[in-house]
């Protein structure tokens, strides 16, 4: 009686492991674990099947050759459960050919020491029916190939074990309970296998195949309950940390609970020591990404991370975790590389704004700010000045010394001019060479100032030319002050004022500076 339930059991355990089997088998293309976690139910099912017939059988040719179906599958498992184990974890040396070959190999030696163990004994030394129990069993002695695969199963384990416990602790808390599952399903063997070769196992019963089949069913939750065939932890490994963007996981306590490759790339200070830690003090470098997740408001910015040339630029989304009835878990902080479309950005911007040649703004930008600083100014009726500056027989250069020589020449004066501005000023290129300067909240008199300073400087610089050549110029300079901004100024009659005081200096015998008066005709023409 105890024989026919225990086949009754073997035989339903050996059917449900061939439709789970199956089903997993037709997941295959969803999931790298998809074939070996079939493969390794066949081998299981060919195990409970093989050893239902061996239960069975009451002669001792029938109980071999039912050992011999056994092995069809044991012979293979060790391999299989490895490389299960390895691609579940997403190890990528499991996609290599050598590899797959070689545990093949080791599979197919082992088949052979059971198919020929009756004429060469490398898998039983003896094999004899014992009686004395409820039900004949058959009892062997162990032979050289049977400890060699023992060995050989226990090192498959062992590295099963290893994984999962490591990967169980590192996991992030949402892959925990699927972890665990896979990691007590590894343990089960140790357990089975230490009895059965102890020996203290009940009618003389091979207790490793029922030991296995539990071991399947954890499997077959954490695969089945967590939808590994369809996104599984593999799926981190092959989408989250293959993916080209940066990901921080964050809980609903802004606590760390995972990050890829490329985002500790980004941040170095993300270490294994980061999970479960605040966002906010693992991050405290980058205090716009802080603040976003701080305002645990949902959306797309822009973060830099480095300085200098090594400066990279992140497009950043904050987004919610939502994995079912709409209520977030969590939060996911992606980080995408626009480094070149940035730099590219300024590029565009620089060349609408920057004059190439003196680096000083050019008259599109100057206009636009101008426009911009007069609807300021108006708030509070600050005043604003303009200088305009002319440099003295700027031709007599360019024939003389060449058009190069020329572009040197402006190149130190516009270089000149900033830096006898304030930072709040700005200094513009408006002409072939002229220069214009805004002088933000400067009255009258400050400007004047401003501008002499400027037309000294200039005077006391000499430019260095070609074959060491020093070329020294003189400007004229004209001023239009404003003692407070109303708004209802017009930008063309500004300049053209401060251009009538130029045009005074210049009538005046040149390298002075002349203040606007209304006396002065803004439409005369520059000498």
């Amino acid at each position: 009686m105890v024989r026919e339930i225990l086949v009754s059991i073997l035989l339903g355990m050996a059917a449900t492991q061939l439709a789970i089997g199956g089903y997993a088998f037709t997941r295959r293309t969803h999931s790298p674990v998809a074939l070996p976690f079939a493969s390794l139910l066949l081998e299981l099912a060919l195990y409970a099947g093989g050893y239902a017939g061996e239960l069975l059988s009451s002669s001792l040719s029938g109980m071999i050759a039912w050992s011999t179906v056994q092995y069809l599958g044991i012979s293979f498992m060790p391999a299989t459960w490895i490389i299960l184990t390895a691609r579940y974890l997403n190890f990528r040396w499991s996609t290599s050919r050598f590899f797959q070959i070689t545990l093949i190999i080791a599979g197919a030696i082992t088949l052979f020491g059971a198919v020929t163990d009756p004429l060469l004994g490398l898998k039983y030394a003896s094999v004899a029916i014992n009686s004395t129990g409820s039900f004949p069993v058959l009892s062997f002695t162990r032979g050289p190939l049977y400890w060699s695969h023992v060995v050989y199963s226990f090192l498959a384990l062992g590295f099963s074990t290893v994984a999962f416990m490591w990967n169980f602790i590192a996991a992030p808390k949402f892959f925990r309970k699927q972890q665990f599952f896979m990691l007590f399903g590894s343990v089960i063997p140790w357990i089975n296998y230490a009895i059965y070769l102890s020996g203290v196992n009940a009618y003389g019963v091979d207790t490793v195949p029922f030991g296995l089949f539990i071991s399947m069913v954890c499997f077959a939750i954490s695969i089945f309950g967590f939808k590994i065939l369809d996104i599984a932890p593999v799926a981190r490994g092959l989408v989250f940390e293959s993916m080209s963007d940066g990901a921080i996981v964050l809980d609903m306590l802004d606590r760390i609970v995972d990050y890829n490759a490329n985002a500790a790339a980004i941040f170095p200070a993300l270490t294994a020591d980061s999970l479960s830690k605040s966002a906010m003090q693992a991050l405290s470098e980058h205090p716009e990404v802080c603040e976003r997740v701080r305002s645990r408001e949902y959306a797309e910015f822009q973060c830099s991370v480095g300085t200098g040339e090594g400066m990279r630029h992140y497009l950043c989304k904050l987004s919610p975790i939502e994995p079912r009835r709409n209520v977030p878990v969590g939060r996911l902080l992606l980080f995408k590389d626009n480094t070149d479309s940035t730099l590219l950005l300024e590029k565009l911007q620089e060349l609408a704004t920057i004059d190439p040649l003196t680096r000083a703004y050019n008259r599109r930008y100057f206009l636009d700010l101008i426009a911009r600083q007069l609807s300021w100014h108006a708030r509070g009726g600050h005043p604003l000045a303009i200088v305009i500056l002319d440099i003295d027989h700027f031709k007599r250069i360019n024939d003389h010394y060449g058009h190069l020589a020329g572009d040197e020449v402006l190149k130190a004066i516009a270089a000149t001019i900033g830096a006898q501005l304030r930072s709040c000023d700005v200094v513009a290129r408006f002409g072939g060479e002229e220069f214009i300067c805004l002088l933000t909240q400067a009255s009258g008199s400050d400007a004047f100032a401003v501008a002499e300073r400027i037309r000294k400087a200039i005077r006391k610089t000499c430019t260095r030319i070609k074959d060491g050549q020093n070329v020294s110029v003189s400007v004229s300079l004209g001023v239009y002050a404003l003692p407070a901004v109303t708004g209802a100024e017009n930008v063309d009659e500004m300049i053209g004022r401060a251009d009538a005081a130029l045009y005074r200096a210049k009538r005046s015998g040149r390298n002075r500076t002349v203040a606007y008066i209304p006396e002065m005709d803004p439409k005369a023409s520059e000498a």
